[in-house]
């Protein structure tokens, strides 16, 4: 396969008389959604902020299609950041001309020859990128024929900027509209921060776009090969160009040495230890995890290769030592997410260190990887109780909280700080208990009233509950136990004393206090019955046939039914969570 990859960025590459890139009429339409959009400008937007290189990823280019014609490319891979960053330019270039051509907008800013200057220089920036304005028709990017008609009229033909009134997003818009809408509301949002340096500051972020956002363009010679390279690519869902961009720096640097094959023979065995065995094998999943976890610094996907190439290039690591220290700690990676690791299971003993992990696993808590990475290498006695902490802390914040990762993002790192300077190990846990939003009385609280549709979660809650009041070190087998819902999903079954149908049925059902657990085959055959018929067989187990349930939790609700008529109603549910509520501090404690 002959590929040449080249480092380079968006001043470059949409640039030329007669360059053009064309999506061919095989991929996939314009389809970027909201939450991409999101995620794109607000790692634009950090970057520019703080003032440092972007890494946005490869795009992969076929010349074959265009042999005759140097500057002409089929675009495999990165149709959908071209298309989008083109439908950004054309939206600054909009807000430019909106300034030069009506003197209300932007009131706050005079209108002298130097801003005139300055939003002419912006207008013509950003039409640069859009097309080579020797050729009026030469635009640089070309969409496939579905998108190509709205593309070029609404896009790299339009000059106008919509107004506020215009920038609903309605589910009938074409992506590309709503693309351009986006943009536009995000960009008003920017220029409103600060009316005096509106101008200054979109100057600002388009050079910084231009110039500052690093892409890895890499052209092949053939269909065929540009196949093979986009499935390596995106095989198995993974982000592998960054870590295939990784991959070949370190062999670069070792430049053919007797290093070389120790470097490469470590790489794939740390990829092949990841993919077998880890939840999370996704190469730069790992990466980032180890890089927060070695240096105390936050790093995102997308700088990743940057910050680990300069150390490589500053001198930093050594490739050798680095790729050695890459095996070990994906082997304690694996260790810590092993694909194996499931709770509730009978191969745990409550209260052991592979509990803790497995229900990190369970729940997908993934932010405390960078700490519990470092102590697994660097002080395995705590790995127990920190594990015991952060899942106790992460499900109070995250899941009962429902608070955003970014406070527990602020935690983990304040404790990794710690361990690097080497606190003691009763400071390191204190750390969790001092911890804001999750303290006892506010998480007895939010337990009261609980709500979930994620059955993996309610048997979660539901086992440690049982596990607590039972004093049991036996825990139940995950594969024999079902959650219950005891007033049935399906309201047409509802009996008595609740409304059908009311708006808010779905806060009844899926509450903490309407959940039970029962032994599959038991749960399997009650289904979505009346409770009045379901109820009989929440007795509990006294045989050795499989009636009935080994859940003290179940089997009180029987007996509340049986002994003291009690009927399953609104209040019953509460009564439940408010009893477990009180619990909920001692099972998930902090102290």
């Amino acid at each position: 396969m002959n590929i040449k990859p080249e480092s380079t960025n968006l001043e470059k590459i949409l640039t030329g008389s007669s360059t053009k890139y064309a999506v061919p009429e095989y991929q996939r339409d314009y389809s970027w959604t909201p939450a991409e959009l999101e995620e794109l400008w607000s790692d634009i937007n950090r970057s520019w902020k703080n003032s440092y290189d972007y890494f946005m990823g490869t795009i992969v280019l076929n010349t074959e299609a265009y042999i005759d014609e140097d500057d002409h490319f089929e675009i495999v891979d990165g149709q959908q950041r071209l298309g989008t960053f083109t439908i950004l330019f054309s939206v600054i270039r909009a807000f430019a001309n909106k300034y030069l051509n009506d003197d209300v907008f932007l009131k706050g800013i005079l209108r002298n020859s130097e801003n005139a200057a300055l939003a002419n220089r912006i207008q013509s920036l950003a039409e640069d990128r859009i097309l080579h304005r020797s050729y009026p028709d030469q635009y640089f990017v070309a969409l496939n024929k579905k998108d190509k008609v709205i593309f070029e009229n609404e896009v790299q033909k339009c000059t106008e900027l919509l107004e506020k009134d215009c920038l609903k997003i309605n589910k009938s818009d074409p992506r590309v509209r709503k693309t351009k809408k986006y943009f536009t509301q995000v960009l008003y949002e920017l220029i409103e921060e600060n009316h005096a340096t509106a101008l200054q500051n979109l100057e600002s972020l388009l050079g910084h776009i231009v110039k500052k956002l690093e892409f890895i363009t890499i052209k092949v010679e053939s269909g065929y090969d540009a196949y093979l390279l986009f499935e390596s690519l995106n095989s198995k869902g993974m982000d592998l160009s960054i870590a295939d961009l990784l991959k070949n720096k370190m062999l670069m640097v070792c430049n053919g040495n007797k290093e070389q094959d120790k470097v490469l023979e470590n790489w794939e065995k740390m990829v092949s230890v990841l993919e077998d065995k880890s939840t999370y094998p996704s190469i730069p999943d790992f990466l980032r995890f180890y890089w927060i976890s070695i240096n105390n610094i936050v790093v995102t996907k997308n700088e990743l290769y940057k910050v680990i190439k300069n150390s490589l290039d500053n001198g930093d690591r050594e490739v050798a030592e680095l790729s050695v220290d890459l095996l070990e700690k994906a082997n304690l990676f694996v260790m810590l997410t092993d694909k194996n690791l499931e709770w509730p299971s009978t191969q745990y003993k409550v209260g052991s260190k592979e509990q803790y992990l497995a229900e990190l696993n369970t729940l997908k808590y993934t932010i405390c990887l960078p700490v519990l990475l470092f102590v697994s290498a660097n002080n395995p006695e705590l790995l127990k109780e920190i594990a015991h902490k952060s899942i106790n802390y992460l499900f109070r914040l995250v899941t009962v909280g429902d608070f955003s990762v970014g406070k527990a993002n602020a935690l983990f790192s304040r404790i990794l700080k710690k361990l690097h300077e080497g606190e003691s190990d009763e400071v390191i846990l204190a750390s969790f208990s001092e911890a804001e939003k999750v303290g006892d009385e506010e998480f007895e609280a939010l337990f009261k009233e609980f709500r979930t549709k994620d059955n993996k979660i309610g048997r979660y809650i539901l086992t440690k509950i049982h596990l607590h009041e039972n004093g049991s070190e036996l825990v139940p087998n995950n594969s024999e136990i079902h959650l219950e819902h005891v007033l049935p999903q399906d309201y047409s079954k509802w009996e008595s004393g609740f409304e059908k149908g009311v708006s808010k049925w779905e806060d009844i059902i899926y509450h903490i206090g309407n959940m039970t657990l029962l032994n599959k085959s038991l749960n399997q055959s009650v289904s979505n019955n009346l409770f009045s018929e379901k109820v009989i067989k929440y007795k509990e187990k006294t045989t050795s046939d499989d009636e009935g349930t080994t859940f003290p939790m179940t089997y009180s609700i029987f007996n509340r039914y049986e002994s003291e008529d009690v009927e399953w109603s609104i209040s019953e549910v509460q009564r439940r969570a408010d009893s477990w509520s009180a619990l909920s501090k001692k099972i998930w404690t902090l102290d």
